[in-house]
């Protein structure tokens, strides 16, 4: 049901299983968007991510 990485605004976009990831690790910690390991995405982008 995902959709497949196609290019962005200029660039790709990142797996969606690692936005995924990032997202539930978010809810399942607490942690702020802020503290969350770089190696998912920047946190500004999961955040929108989720937004959307």
């Amino acid at each position: 049901m995902l959709s497949v990485r196609i290019p962005w605004r200029g660039g790709w976009r990142r797996d969606h299983r690692q936005v995924i990831n990032m997202i539930a690790l978010k809810y399942r910690t607490s942690t702020p968007w802020m503290d969350l390991p770089e190696h998912f995405c920047s946190w500004e982008g999961g955040h929108n991510r989720l937004r959307k």
